[in-house]
């Protein structure tokens, strides 16, 4: 009976974590290293918008999991989405730039032909574009001017993620 209040009442701050601060938890699952394992998106921290991200339309993307210092103490900026629909006239990130390296991560869903990206993206790195249509990982270094990026055209679902080695994003 208390192993059973005392889960609820974890489960009750976890639930009050979300709503009081606007950040999803990591999944806590009553263990030891529960905590490390975040199964839910997470907008930047309130009231700290990233400036060089415009709001995707609703259609285009699904956030699936985000994790920093906030949400996980000692963790760095990682965040993946999927992408299912192209707006080629639309810039989605802005020019910007960091104080930290950057890794970008896009993959398509293909079981065919998994290094096919399945659609077109275009990533500006350092004032040079470059057009993707393979599966790939992208390294910006710290302190090099990246984006706009832009999703030219989708032929079907393709997962994208961003990480750096910093305890949140800051763009």
């Amino acid at each position: 009976m208390r192993k059973t209040a005392i889960v609820a009442l974890a489960g009750l701050a976890v639930v009050a974590a979300v709503w009081l601060t606007g950040r999803a938890a990591p999944q806590t699952l009553g263990t030891k290293f529960g905590k490390y394992i975040v199964t839910e998106p997470a907008p930047p921290t309130p009231g700290e918008p990233a400036g060089n991200v415009d709001a995707p339309p609703a259609d285009m993307l699904t956030p699936m999991t985000y994790l920093d210092g906030i949400v996980v103490p000692g963790a760095y900026y990682t965040e993946c989405s999927w992408l299912w629909k192209a707006y080629p006239d639309r810039v989605w990130v802005k020019e910007h730039v960091h104080d930290f390296d950057e890794i970008f991560g896009f993959y398509g869903t293909d079981p065919e032909n998994p290094k096919d990206l399945c659609g077109e993206i275009e990533l500006w790195i350092g004032g040079e574009r470059h057009t993707l249509t393979k599966s790939c990982l992208v390294f910006v270094p710290r302190g090099v001017k990246h984006c706009p990026l832009t999703i030219k055209r989708l032929d079907r679902p393709v997962f994208m993620f961003t990480s750096g080695p910093s305890p949140k994003y800051k763009g």
